[in-house]
């Protein structure tokens, strides 16, 4: 149904091409498996935009979170970590202060890039990020107080 509102909508405008694209949506969301969803973020200009894509319905919105917000929090992320790995490395157990920090940013990162996704974040769930956001490590991102990956689990 929404592939039909789609395509009209992109017929309107005059967009053979997107049609087409429109089509190739609705043949892909027919061949996810069910209770799968698809999650990407995508840059836009100076922010992202978070697609997701299910069985019977997609959504396309933007994210809570700049690009230069975002990048930032992961530099801050990476030197966080590389400094608990020379910790790690020397025998010491990375500080309370740092772990806290850790934490604190992949919890931030993960509301502002999947909030408006956590309802569908159970079930089978791919995820897609560009290049910038690549690195980020799903597996320890909190979204709504809870790692992402303890969401999917059904």
């Amino acid at each position: 149904m929404e592939a039909d509102l789609a395509k009209r909508e992109i017929a309107s405008t005059d967009g053979a091409a997107a049609a087409d694209a429109v089509t190739g949506l609705a043949a892909f969301q027919r061949s996810l498996a069910v209770e799968t969803t698809l999650i990407c973020v995508m840059s836009t200009g100076g922010g992202y935009a978070t697609l997701r894509v299910g069985r019977d319905s997609v959504d396309l919105r933007p994210a809570g979170l700049g690009r230069r917000e975002a990048e930032a929090k992961l530099a801050r992320l990476h030197e966080l970590v590389d400094r608990s790995l020379v910790r790690l490395a020397v025998g010491r157990e990375p500080s309370s202060a740092i772990r806290e920090s850790i934490d604190a940013i992949l919890a931030e990162l993960g509301d502002g890039l999947f909030a408006g996704a956590a309802p569908h974040l159970s079930g089978r769930v791919g995820f897609c990020l560009p290049g910038e956001l690549s690195m980020l490590p799903l597996a320890a991102v909190r979204v709504g107080g809870a790692a992402v990956v303890e969401r999917c689990v059904p």
